[in-house]
C-alpha cells in the first residue's frame, strides 16, 4: 500500500470576534490510486474564548465516505520571550475511497466559530491507476497542518547522515514509529536552563501512518522559557542494522523552580499504522534539580541567577545641573536565567528609579536561551561636584563551569555644577520714587456690626419645637447619607470609577494624573484579578500578580505602566499635553483589556 503524505490543499482566514480564525481542509494524498484510502481532515482554530463546532467536509462525491473519527479537541500554547499566545480548535476527520480515475473537488469544508460559518477553500484529488500514485512519506505532526496554527508539515528528507550521530541508537524503542526525549542534561541546579528535545524516529519501510491525536508534554515543576513546534528533518541515522529516518519534532526550553524530582510528562500520540490504531509515548522524563553549591557563593546571590552574563552601561548626559538627572540603561547580555531587577549603588544624594524592562531573548539552534535584557533608569543627583556612581555587580552561577561569578560595570562620574545663588532683584529708580506713597488698602472700611443679640429671640423662636426636630432629622440623614457615599467610593470599584473620571477630564497637573493612573491600574488589578496592588512597588507587583496566576500580558502591561510613572517624578521639566494624553490612553486601554480578559 503506498505511503501518504499530508499536503494542505486549502485554507481560509477570516475575522471573528476581534481573533483571528482559520477554517481549512486538507487530504493526506493528491494523488491517490483506484480504490485506495485517503484521510480528509477539517480544522477550524481561533483563540480560546471563541466557540468553535460542527466541522463538515461538504461535498465528497464521487468518493465513498469509510470512516469518520472525531470531533478531537485540540490546544497549543506559544511562548515568546514570555509572551503566552493561546489558541484552541477542533478537527474532524474522514476516510475516503476512490472510486473511478479522473480529477476530482471535495467541500468547501466548514464550521461555526463564535455563531459564524466559515468556509474552506475546496481541495482537489486526482484518482490515478492502481500501480500511477507517486511513493511519498508522511510526518504524523503534518495532521496538525502547515499555518501558524498547529505546527507544519514536514518535506520529504534528504536521504544523507544524520549530522549527530548521537542520534544514533541500538535498537527501536517500538515498530514503524517512535518518539524519545533528549534533554541536554538530567541533572541541574535551580534556575540552570534546561533544553528537551523530542526526536521522531521513523521506518522509511513502514505502512502508511495517519495520526490522530497528539497530547504535548506537560512540565509543571518549571517555568516555560521557550516551546518550538515545528518539525525539522535530519536526515537518516542507524537503529540497530537497519536506516531510519529522524526529526526535531518538538523541544522545550525549560527553568526548574525549585530542588527535588521534576517531572517532565510523556508526548503521546494515536494514531493509525496501515489502518491498525497504534499508540506511541516517550514516557515521562524525570530531571533531578539540586541549589547550586553554598561554598564559594558570593554575597548578594540570588538563587535561580544561573547562566552566562555580561554587564555594560550607558549614562546620558554626563553634565547637570545639581539636582538634575541623567538616564541610566544598562544591558545584560549573555546565555541562562535572566534575573528582572538589578541591585543598584546605594549612595547619599542619588535616587534610582525602578527600572523599565526590554527583552531581546530567543533559543538558538543549540536550544539556548539568550540574547540582551536592556534596564533604563532614571538617575536624580542631589549633589555637587564630580559625582561617582557606582558599580552595578550581578553574581551568577556558570553551571557550564561549576563555579560562581560576578559580572560588573562602572557607572563612571557625573560632572553636578551647583545651584547658584538666588539673586534678589533689585528696586528701580521708578519704585524707589514711589515708595514714599502710602500703600494700597487691603481692606474695606465704615462698616458696623449688628449688636449681639438682636435677633436672639426671633432665631429660638423659629428653631424650637417641631422645626429643631425636622432640622435635626434633615441633618442625621445628611450625615448616614454622606457616610455610605465615601464607603461606596472607596471600595476598589468606586476608585476605578473616580480615578478614571478625572482622567476623562484631561485637565489635571503633571502629579495629580500620575496619581489618578496609579489609582486606576491598582483598582483594576484588584476589581478584575482580586490582587491588592495598593502601595506596591512595580516590583511586588509583579510577584503578587505571578503568583496570583494573572495573565501574562496582563502583568507586563501592570508592571510596565506602573514603572513608567514612577520614572516620571525623575524628569526634569514638565510634561507635554501629547505626553500625558499618551500615558492617559495606556492606561484607558489597560483597563479596558482587564476587563475583556476577566470576561
Amino acid at each position: 500500500m503506498n505511503r501518504l503524505a499530508i499536503g494542505i490543499t486549502g485554507w481560509l482566514v477570516a475575522s471573528v470576534a476581534q481573533a483571528e480564525a482559520v477554517v481549512h481542509a486538507r487530504a493526506s494524498s493528491q494523488i491517490v490510486e483506484v480504490g485506495d484510502t485517503f484521510t480528509l481532515v477539517v480544522e477550524a482554530t481561533t483563540d480560546e474564548e471563541t466557540r468553535v463546532s460542527s466541522p463538515a467536509p461538504g461535498k465528497t462525491k464521487p468518493f465513498k465516505m469509510v470512516g469518520r473519527s472525531g470531533p478531537t479537541q485540540q490546544n497549543q500554547m506559544t511562548i515568546t520571550n514570555g509572551q503566552v499566545e493561546r489558541r484552541q480548535g477542533i478537527s474532524m476527520s474522514y476516510v475516503l475511497q476512490a472510486t473511478k480515475e479522473g480529477t476530482f473537488t471535495i467541500g468547501p469544508a466548514s464550521a461555526d466559530i463564535g455563531g459564524i460559518l466559515l468556509h474552506s477553500a475546496s481541495v482537489k484529488i486526482k484518482v490515478v491507476k492502481v500501480g500511477m500514485a507517486p511513493k511519498k512519506s508522511v510526518d504524523p505532526f503534518g495532521f496538525f497542518g502547515d499555518d501558524d496554527s498547529f505546527g507544519s508539515l514536514r518535506s520529504q528528507p534528504q536521504e544523507k547522515p544524520a549530522a549527530d550521530t548521537s542520534l544514533a541508537l541500538a535498537k527501536a524503542d517500538a515498530p514503524n514509529l517512535f518518539f524519545r526525549f533528549k534533554p541536554s542534561k538530567v541533572k541541574v541546579v535551580v534556575g540552570e536552563v534546561v533544553s528537551v528535545p523530542v526526536y521522531e524516529y521513523e521506518d522509511p519501510t513502514a505502512p502508511r501512518l495517519v495520526a490522530e491525536e497528539v497530547v504535548e508534554p506537560k512540565a509543571p515543576d518549571f517555568v516555560v522559557r521557550g516551546y518550538q513546534a515545528t518539525t525539522k528533518d535530519l536526515g537518516v541515522v542507524h537503529v540497530g542494522n537497519d536506516t531510519w529516518k529522524v526529526a526535531l519534532a518538538r523541544r522545550l526550553v525549560l527553568v526548574p523552580l525549585r530542588a527535588g524530582r521534576a517531572t517532565i510528562s510523556s508526548l503521546r500520540m494515536r494514531l493509525r499504522i496501515g489502518g491498525q490504531p497504534a499508540v506511541r509515548e516517550t514516557g515521562p522524563l524525570v530531571i533531578d534539580v539540586t541549589e547550586p553549591p553554598i561554598k564559594g557563593r558570593p554575597p548578594g546571590y540570588e538563587l535561580g541567577t544561573v547562566g552566562q552574563f555580561a554587564l555594560s552601561a550607558q549614562i546620558a548626559p554626563r553634565a547637570i545641573e545639581q539636582g538634575g538627572a541623567v538616564t541610566l540603561a544598562i544591558e545584560l547580555s549573555g546565555h541562562g536565567n535572566f534575573p528582572t531587577k538589578l541591585t543598584m549603588p546605594a549612595q547619599d544624594g542619588i535616587e534610582f528609579s525602578e527600572s523599565e524592562m526590554k527583552d531581546d531573548l530567543k533559543i538558538d539552534e543549540q536550544g539556548r536561551f539568550g540574547g540582551t535584557r536592556r534596564f533604563t533608569s532614571i538617575i536624580r543627583i542631589l549633589r555637587a561636584g564630580q559625582v561617582a556612581i557606582g558599580k552595578v555587580t550581578l553574581p551568577f552561577f556558570d553551571a557550564q563551569n561549576g563555579s560562581y561569578k560576578v559580572a560588573e560595570v562602572d557607572l563612571g562620574t557625573v560632572d553636578v555644577k551647583g545651584a547658584s545663588a538666588k539673586v534678589e532683584p533689585q528696586p528701580s529708580d521708578a519704585q524707589s520714587k514711589l515708595a514714599s506713597l502710602p500703600q494700597p488698602r487691603t481692606s474695606l472700611e465704615g462698616g458696623t456690626s449688628r449688636p449681639k443679640g438682636a435677633l436672639f429671640g426671633f432665631t429660638a423662636l423659629a428653631l424650637s419645637g417641631p422645626v429643631m426636630l425636622g432640622l435635626a432629622a434633615l441633618a442625621a440623614r445628611v450625615r448616614k447619607w454622606s457616610r455610605a457615599r465615601r464607603l461606596q467610593i472607596d471600595t476598589p470599584a468606586g476608585r476605578l470609577a473616580t480615578a478614571l473620571s478625572a482622567l476623562a477630564e484631561g485637565k489635571l497637573e503633571p502629579s495629580l494624573a500620575d496619581a489618578a493612573m496609579t489609582k486606576a491600574v491598582e483598582a483594576a488589578i484588584e476589581v478584575y484579578f482580586g490582587v491588592q496592588a495598593r502601595g506596591l512597588s512595580s516590583d511586588a507587583l509583579q510577584g503578587a500578580l505571578e503568583a496570583a496566576s494573572t495573565p501574562a500580558k496582563i502583568v507586563t502591561d501592570a508592571v510596565s505602566i506602573v514603572r513608567a510613572i514612577e520614572a516620571s517624578r525623575f524628569m526634569p521639566g514638565e510634561v507635554s499635553a501629547a505626553e500625558q494624553k499618551e500615558r492617559t490612553s495606556r492606561v484607558e486601554r489597560f483597563v479596558s483589556e482587564a476587563k475583556e480578559v476577566k470576561r
